[in-house]
Order: C-alpha cells, then sequence, then structure tokens
C-alpha cells in the first residue's frame, strides 16, 4: 500500500532533517554538537516534561495528558533511501528541493512523524487475510492486522520507493537507542496489542482536545492561544518537546482552510515532519494536521510548518 505523508508548501528554507552514516553514535554526536541550539536548553526531554513549563493559565491535567499522548503518537523516521522520482525544484517557488542531487542513493536521514490514523482488519472484512508482502508469499497468512497510517512532511518520505526503505520507531523517549516497537512506513502490523494501545491513544487524544476547547474557550484571543508547541526527535535522538509562540498564520490560496504557520518554537535537524500543535485551533477531526517543515534562512530565530487545517 502507499504512504501517506503530508505535502509541503515550501517558502525559501532549510529543511531540518539529520543525515548520518555511522548509526546511532552519529546521532548522539551531532546532538552534543549542535550549533544552531548549543545545550539544547529549550527542549524538554518528555519524561521531564512538568505543568510548569507550559504557559501561566494552562497548566492542567488535561492538558498535560493530551501532550503525553501526543508525544506516545509520535514517532521517530529513519530513512535508507532517496528515490529517483523527487524533482530538482520545489513546486511552489523554484527553489531546490531537498536531496535532489542524492536520488537512487543509501544516504540515510532522520526525521520525525506521528500517528495520524489507525484501523484494524479481521476476517469479517472483504479482505480475508492480511494484503502484506509476507502474507501473501505465506501458506498460513494472518487473518488479523492493522493499517497505520503515519503522518509526516512530503520532503521526509517522498514517495512509494522511500517508503519501503522507511521504518518508524515508536516510544523512543529516553535513553541513547529506541526501543524494538517500531512499523514500516507501509503501514501493516500484526501486532493487536500495539494496534490496541495506538487505537486508544487517537480516541483518547480528540477527547482530550474536545475538553480543552470548552476549557480555553474564552482564553481563544489571549497571547497564550499563540503557543505552538511541537513533539520530535532531534538529531534522531531521544523525544523532546519545545514551546514558542506563533508570528504569522497564512492561509493558502485558493485552498479553503488550509494554512500554515510561522513560530519562535525551537526546533532542529531531525524535527522535520514533526506534529506542530496549534492550542485552540482544532476544527476538523483530528486535532494536529500541520507537520514542522523547516527553518527560515532569512530569520533563523523563526521556524514554519507545512500545511494544514486551520
Amino acid at each position: 500500500m502507499g504512504s501517506r505523508t503530508t505535502i509541503v508548501l515550501y517558502r525559501r528554507c532549510e529543511v531540518e532533517l539529520c543525515t548520518h552514516s555511522h548509526g546511532e553514535a552519529d546521532l548522539q554526536r551531532a546532538f552534543i554538537m549542535c550549533s544552531k541550539n548549543p545545550g539544547h536548553e529549550d527542549f524538554i526531554p518528555v519524561y521531564k516534561f512538568r505543568k510548569e513549563h507550559l504557559p501561566k493559565g494552562f497548566q492542567n491535567s488535561c492538558l498535560m495528558e493530551l501532550i503525553q499522548v501526543l508525544s506516545d503518537l509520535t514517532v521517530r523516521v529513519s530513512v535508507q533511501y532517496t528515490s529517483e522520482n523527487r524533482p530538482e525544484t520545489c513546486p511552489h517557488n523554484g527553489t531546490p528541493y531537498p536531496f535532489y542531487r542524492q536520488r537512487d542513493t543509501n544516504m540515510v536521514r532522520t526525521g520525525t512523524g506521528w500517528v495520524w490514523n489507525l484501523e484494524k482488519f479481521s476476517q469479517m472484512y472483504d479482505m480475508k487475510t492480511c494484503p502484506c508482502l509476507q502474507c501473501r508469499l505465506s501458506e498460513n497468512p494472518e487473518t488479523k492486522w492493522a493499517e497505520i497510517v503515519i503522518g509526516s512532511a512530503a520532503h521526509v518520505v517522498f514517495d512509494d520507493k522511500e517508503g519501503r526503505h522507511t521504518t518508524c520507531h515508536l516510544f523512543y523517549d529516553k535513553g541513547s537507542t529506541p526501543e524494538e516497537d517500531k512499523c514500516k512506513m507501509i503501514y501493516i502490523t500484526h501486532d493487536m496489542e500495539l494496534a490496541d494501545r495506538l487505537e486508544s491513544l487517537t480516541k483518547r487524544f480528540v477527547d482530550l482536545q474536545k475538553i480543552l476547547n470548552q476549557m480555553f474557550n474564552s482564553k481563544l484571543d489571549s497571547v497564550e492561544m499563540q503557543s505552538r508547541l511541537i513533539v520530535s526527535h532531534p538529531h534522531g535522538c531521544n523525544k523532546q518537546i519545545s514551546i514558542g509562540y506563533y508570528t504569522e498564520r497564512v492561509e493558502v490560496k485558493d485552498a479553503r482552510n488550509l494554512t500554515r504557520y510561522v513560530y519562535t518554537t525551537p526546533t532542529c535537524p531531525g524535527s522535520s515532519g514533526a506534529p506542530v500543535y496549534v492550542l485552540g485551533r482544532w476544527r476538523g477531526w483530528w486535532p494536529c494536521d500541520h507537520p514542522h517543515s523547516g527553518n527560515s534562512d532569512v530569520n533563523k530565530e523563526l521556524n514554519f510548518s507545512g500545511v494544514g487545517l486551520h
């Protein structure tokens, strides 16, 4: 099946993927030697995140739980191939498209994504057995499976060819290497316990956002409501949370309800594709729709998202 990625509208920017050739050691070294955010003082490991890190007036248990759920749904995306189908330039502004010169190579790069949707299947459906390649070749194919949709940015995973060479690491919250719990970007798993856990998380995320919308309805115009929170894997290392404010909300021309944001929320190489949580802007069925896209090459203090609803 095909990859589900988020289309990105580019400005002049530096995309924030982390490239490496010697595995985890390279990533840890890049984290320590980072020039964009030396010391990463504005990044908080998810297991250390507390209410006190939130803006005043928003330090409540409901928002804390939502952030934890979003963190659990955030994944590290590791790509080990660059498709020959990548275009030479970005379609909207003619700037060089990321990794065009590395087409048809096995250069390894790391970004971030998040579990956007999940659907479980069994024999009660028209498809009686799992459609993955392993099951199609097996005499005893699985009769229960789940399809997991990972949202990210298109410059992280460009097409199906790259998707087949991509691994997503779940629950990599601390330590020097990810946990073994993982899924491929073809999004099929036979681990129904994992599927149940992710399904429960996605439902809880939506329920919490409904509560928060009612709770903060009177504060929609406040400065705090301009907060933008990002959960990402900077430099491909363990998951971190960063908080800032948006400076601009851009409505995409000729695209109803599509927007992108410019913000001060700190990011690093490896943050591309991370979920940008926009407090108070939820209007659709899924409260987190904008992927982080890159860092401005005009003002290094600003970062911006790809397109999303509202």
